[in-house]
Parts: C-alpha cells; sequence; structure tokens
C-alpha cells in the first residue's frame, strides 16, 4: 500500500517538476514577483474587509452592499489579476525569450505591479462615494468622531446607538481606513490606477518589443 501511494505521489512530483522546468527564466520571474506582490495586495485588503464572507447572512439579515463589495472583490481582487497573470505567463512561454538583461526584467518588474493597479480601484470608489460599497450613513464620520467623544455609560446602549449607522458592525480599524481614504482625492487615487497600468504598458514594450 505504501508503495503504491509513494509511486502515485512521486509521479506527481515528477509532473510538476516537469512542469516547471519548461518555464523559461522570465517567466519563472513574473512567476515569483507576480506571487509575492500578489500575497501583498490580499493582505491589505483583510483592512477594508473586502471580502466580508462572514458578513453575508449576519443576524440573520441580508445586506446589499455587502453582497456587492463581496462581487466587485471577486470580479477586480480575483478574475482580473487572474486573467492578466494567464496572458501575460501564456505570451511569455510563447515567445520562449531566452536571454535576460536589465531591461526586459524591469519590464516583469513592472508587468507585475499591475495587482496595485486592481487593488487601487477599490480607493477610487472609496474616495468618490464609499456608500457604493460599505452600508453607512452620509454622516457616518460626524457619528463616529461623536461616539468616540462621549461613549454612553451603558455598553449596552452604545451598542444599540452603534448599530443604527454601522449597519454592518465594521471595526474601528476597518472604518478609520475608510475614513482615511474617503478624506483623499479621488483624482489622485485614479491617477494611481493610472500609473500602474502605464507601468504595465511600459513593461509589455520593455519584454516583447
Amino acid at each position: 500500500m505504501i508503495k503504491l501511494i509513494s509511486k502515485f505521489y512521486l509521479k506527481d512530483v515528477e509532473q510538476d517538476l516537469y512542469i516547471l522546468s519548461q518555464l523559461y527564466p522570465l517567466s519563472e520571474i513574473f512567476l515569483v514577483i507576480f506571487s509575492i506582490l500578489y500575497g501583498i495586495v490580499l493582505n491589505a485588503c483583510v483592512g477594508l474587509t473586502l471580502f466580508p464572507f462572514g458578513r453575508l447572512f449576519k443576524n440573520g439579515k441580508v445586506y446589499k452592499k455587502v453582497w456587492l463589495r463581496l462581487g466587485f472583490s471577486l470580479v477586480v481582487i480575483n478574475l482580473l489579476p487572474f486573467l492578466v497573470f494567464y496572458g501575460v505567463l501564456d505570451n511569455l512561454q510563447e515567445h520562449q525569450i531566452v536571454t535576460m538583461n536589465f531591461w526586459n526584467i524591469l519590464g516583469i518588474v513592472f508587468l507585475s505591479m499591475i495587482v496595485f493597479g486592481f487593488y487601487r480601484i477599490s480607493h477610487v470608489l472609496i474616495s468618490v462615494k464609499k456608500q457604493w460599497l460599505y452600508d453607512l450613513d452620509k454622516n457616518w464620520e460626524k457619528k463616529w468622531f461623536n461616539e468616540k467623544r462621549n461613549q454612553c455609560a451603558m455598553y449596552e446602549d452604545w451598542l444599540k446607538n452603534h448599530k443604527k449607522w454601522n449597519r454592518e458592525e465594521l471595526s474601528e480599524s476597518t472604518l478609520a481606513r475608510i475614513q482615511n481614504i474617503s478624506n483623499s482625492s479621488w483624482k489622485g487615487q485614479l491617477l494611481g490606477v493610472l500609473f500602474y497600468f502605464c507601468l504595465f504598458l511600459v513593461g509589455l514594450g520593455l519584454v516583447f518589443l
């Protein structure tokens, strides 16, 4: 039994090593850099609660903004980066670029940084109108400030008032990040998105032209 299991295991390992051995050097560099940067983006998404699976049916209610935010994240943070990753990796393999130099490695770095562009789209939406993604009142910042300054003596009363404007019951750290982004310039956030997409185009030129 052990021999049978080890046989299939070794066969899978050999297949994985064979697939990795078929990658060209630039493909391997792109795979590593893109994975690292994408991990950084996913870690940043936690603070903004962009993947609110645990809030979908909280307290037996259905929050439309939670579903909207989750759908946005699955498409913009998950699906689109994967499509770009697949497209770039497929083209790198197809062009069979063997030689490496400073410029095409720099291009690989630029191509990988496109993940930050997709993440910045969420910042643009929050800075324009945070109510698109979060179930918060229009004057939530003022109410939050007043609540922090003059909290009720009884926790039950505080919690009751707190839920009136913070219907999703977002954490203090999430509210602070939303406030920080919403107070920024949406034009500046949009410029950040365009910056990373321009780097991506430059990277295409450096690698494939």
